[in-house]
C-alpha cells in the first residue's frame, strides 16, 4: 500500500506550538488497535485467512452492496477484496469502531485507488 503524503507547514507549525510530539500519540493508537486485534481474533487482521474474514469483518448489506459495486466498478480480484476488508477493519479498529462502516470502506478504497494510479503511471 503508497499512501501520497503531502507536505503540512501548519502541522508542523502547530506541533512546535503545542510542544507534545505527535508521532507517540499515534503510536499509542496504533499500539491499541493491534491489542484490539489481538484481543477479539488471536492474530492482526493482515493475518487473517479468508474465512475467518466473514466473522471478523462482518458488514452491512447495504455496505457489502457498495464494496462489490466497488470491486466491480475498479475490476478488482477477489484477493483484493479481502485486502481491503483486512484493511477497511484495521481503519474501523484505528476509529475505535467495533464494525466496520462505509467510512472506512470509503478509506481502504482511495488507497487502493491511489495504487492503481501510481501503477497506471509507471506503465507510461
Amino acid at each position: 500500500m503508497q499512501v501520497d503524503v503531502p507536505r503540512q507547514p501548519d502541522v508542523l507549525r502547530q506541533q512546535h506550538e503545542q510542544q507534545e510530539p505527535l508521532s507517540p500519540t499515534w503510536r499509542g493508537w496504533v499500539a491499541e488497535a493491534r491489542a484490539c486485534q489481538l484481543e477479539r481474533q488471536g492474530c492482526l487482521n493482515s493475518e487473517l485467512k479468508p474465512a475467518q474474514l466473514a466473522e471478523f469483518c462482518r458488514l452491512s448489506d447495504d455496505d457489502h452492496v457498495f464494496l462489490v459495486a466497488a470491486i466491480e466498478q475498479f475490476s478488482l480480484s477477489h484477493r483484493a477484496y479481502h485486502r481491503l476488508l483486512r484493511l477497511a477493519r484495521t481503519i474501523a479498529d484505528l476509529d475505535d469502531s467495533d464494525a466496520i462502516q462505509r467510512k472506512h470502506l470509503a478509506e481502504a478504497l482511495s488507497f487502493r485507488a491511489l495504487d492503481r494510479i501510481l501503477q497506471q503511471l509507471h506503465k507510461l
